[in-house]
């Protein structure tokens, strides 16, 4: 008999958890666990009924397995957990979604968001900008050295791979994301775009006079009209970004 596989959801501000019981592995993974590491709302059916779960409001998931099904009252429905004969397999089944999506077939960048993020900073960013070549080489770079991350901007890529992949690759592997919206660069917005769904950290700056297109004129922009208040206000956003993935500045 193949296992069966169940979910423990934990919604912000609500005490008891939501089961999803007795699934198959594949639909644990696909309805359930990306689409919380991606902050989706996704349509789940849980125990009695269907629901409509917006991911980005559930604090916790924890996945599970037996031999057999099992009902709500055998669970414990967030008392006293599951009894004996259920298995907590959440790392199990993380550990094997990252392996398969570090090898050559991996599905989708998306499914790269679940893949622990290496020590990058990317920087997006208009290229043939002098004041923005400035800002990149000479803040931004040693900024992200204090930390410990490595700024990349793709035009410093030696590869002969196409571009666009190249740049949402980077983008999901990396801790942080800079985006210097300066230029009203469609591809720029693009990127952001991007890494917003990804669900990354991402720090939106922008010159002073400059147009802020698009839902992204709704977030929080460091305006800047010169190079050392780019570069204070930055630093104080890294102090506050930093606690977030543990770094400690050198």
């Amino acid at each position: 008999m193949s296992k069966k596989y169940h979910a423990e959801i934990w919604r912000t501000g609500i005490e008891v958890s939501e089961l999803a019981l007795n699934k198959d592995k594949e639909e644990i993974v696909s309805r359930i666990l990306l689409p919380f590491l991606r902050k989706q709302v996704v349509l789940i059916d849980l125990n009695t009924s269907r629901n409509l779960i917006n991911m980005s409001a559930v604090s916790s998931v924890k996945l599970y397995r037996s031999d057999r099904e099992i009902n709500e009252a055998d669970f414990g429905f967030g008392r006293n957990g599951p009894p004996s004969y259920v298995e907590d397999c959440t790392d199990m089944i993380l550990n094997e979604i990252q392996s398969e999506i570090r090898g050559p077939d991996a599905k989708s960048l998306l499914e790269l968001s679940v893949v622990e993020p290496e020590n990058f900073l990317f920087v997006i960013m208009q290229f043939d900008n002098k004041d923005l070549k400035f800002v990149h080489d000479k803040i931004i770079k040693p900024l992200a050295a204090q930390y410990g991350l490595r700024a990349i901007r793709v035009d410093e890529i030696e590869d002969s791979g196409p571009i666009n992949d190249q740049i949402l690759e980077l983008i999901a592997r990396s801790k942080i994301i800079i985006a210097d919206l300066t230029g009203e660069r469609p591809n720029c917005y693009y990127e952001a775009g991007f890494a917003h769904a990804m669900g990354k950290e991402i720090i939106l700056t922008i010159k002073k006079g400059e147009k802020k297109h698009f839902d992204l004129a709704n977030h929080r922009f460091i305006e800047w009209e010169h190079f050392e208040e780019l570069e204070d206000k930055l630093k104080k956003r890294f102090s506050r970004v930093s606690d977030v993935f543990g770094l400690t500045q050198r």
